[in-house]
């Protein structure tokens, strides 16, 4: 009996000091987060429908401090519709807003508010190593959170980390369910895929893997090294059923007293998986059995914080180059805000862009990017080669950032102006334009 009193004793001791510690765990975690405030207009060429829309919205985010290296996250994104036409349908094509849709829910456009439980995890973080299992925000060529709304990509399982020097990172997550850009909800993988536009089969029949793939989840690896003016960084993506993607970008930086040289190259092979999502050759999301992406960068910096880039990507006749677009934006050297080249195959295109920052007064930054890229898709009507129907394009961007720190923290405003022109045959088809 003294012995079981002795342990109850002992053991409320115990918990009385784990509480007491983990309530400084709780007390002492970081709030943080952000409101967003973001205007969209489309001004298409006559008589094509312009859209509009105003959303608001933003991240209130808290993580517990570090609780024998454990700490716990949780996060709600939010948007509300505050005005907005992206309901109204094009009376030529009957197609309704394609980019203005994404500060909102893609599917659903009558669903005017957001509210998104998106960070829900426990995190195992020491020196070297890195663990956290629920719900999180990768960062990866091709998935990533493709921030450039109101909602970013969000996903769901559990991933590790291991950096055990600083030019070394492996990492690798296995993800059972994603919330897409501009949705309200988290989706199995296999369900993920189709809520953006889907295309057409290479027959040209409409394509129809929305609800009818089959997938258990997404596996991705990661290896990264850098020394001194070298490294690489390899990524794997290996989804259950449908597809393996593998992409490498070796890199080389040449420097001298004012001015620095980086080299980058990029190749990306992708396999079909059994029978690419569905034995059915109208519902499966990969086709072709292989498809192959190459690309060549090189950046110069310049004094003055000027910086230019010269890029080029060339995707083989082998296949169309398919990742879905729910997952996050191309980690191609010619991408641009608005600009895409997932779905095509036999595709060369290059972009040039140059970036200037400038150090302001009382602490701001004023950084400004000139961008212009040609690409140049097979034909629209080519199908086979052309998913999405989309012509050879060229387009001038323009971004703009403030901030008011050069952190980059706290008050921060962006104006992008992007210009797209049609110079590959429109047949005279509003769709096309």
């Amino acid at each position: 009996m003294k012995k079981l009193l002795l342990i109850f004793i002992v053991g409320c001791s115990f918990l009385s000091f784990s509480q007491d510690t983990l309530l400084k765990s709780i007390t002492n975690g970081k709030v943080s987060g952000y409101w967003r405030n973001y205007f969209m207009a489309t001004d298409n060429a006559n008589p094509g429908q312009d859209w509009y829309a105003l959303a608001t919205g933003g991240l209130l985010k808290y993580q517990t401090a570090d609780y024998h290296h454990f700490s716990v996250g949780i996060g709600l994104y939010h948007s509300s519709n505050l005005i907005s036409n992206i309901d109204v349908r094009d009376s030529m094509t009957n197609k309704v807003s394609r980019y203005e849709a994404g500060l909102f829910d893609v599917a659903d456009l009558s669903n005017r508010e957001i509210t998104i439980l998106g960070d829900a995890y426990i995190q195992y973080k020491n020196k070297s190593h890195l663990f956290k299992l629920g719900r999180f925000k990768m960062k990866s060529p091709f998935l990533n959170p493709e921030d450039g709304r109101m909602i970013p990509t969000l996903e769901q399982g559990v991933t590790y980390e291991f950096k055990p020097m600083p030019n070394f990172k492996f990492t690798t997550s296995l993800i059972t369910h994603i919330a897409p850009r501009s949705t309200s909800k988290f989706y199995g993988v296999d369900k993920s895929i189709g809520l953006y536009p889907i295309g057409k089969n290479p027959d040209g029949s409409s394509s129809q893997y929305k609800n009818n793939l089959s997938s258990k989840g997404l596996l991705v690896t990661s290896l990264s090294y850098k020394k001194n003016n070298w490294g690489f960084n390899t990524w794997n993506f290996y989804v259950d059923n449908l597809f393996n993607t593998f992409f490498i970008e070796p890199f080389m930086a040449v420097n001298t007293s004012k001015i620095k040289h980086q080299f980058y190259v990029q190749y990306i092979n992708q396999l079909k998986l059994k029978n690419g999502g569905n034995s059915d050759d109208n519902k499966t999301y990969f086709h072709n059995k292989t498809s192959n992406v190459f690309g060549l960068r090189y950046k110069l910096i310049l004094p003055k914080k000027w910086i230019v880039s010269a890029n080029f990507n060339h995707i083989t006749n082998d296949g169309q180059f398919l990742f879905p677009r729910e997952w996050g934006r191309e980690f191609l050297f010619v991408f641009q805000k608005r600009e895409r080249l997932e779905g095509v195959s036999n595709t060369n295109a290059w972009m040039i862009d140059i970036k200037k920052t400038y150090a302001l007064k009382k602490k701001g930054l004023l950084s400004l990017k000139l961008g212009y890229g040609q690409y140049y898709r097979p034909d629209a009507k080519d199908i086979a080669h052309n998913k999405y129907a989309m012509p050879a394009n060229d387009q001038l961007n323009l971004d703009i950032f403030y901030f008011a720190n050069k952190n980059k923290k706290g008050f921060g405003v962006e104006y992008l102006l992007a210009y797209k022109r049609a110079i590959g045959n429109t047949y005279n088809n509003q769709a096309f334009i």
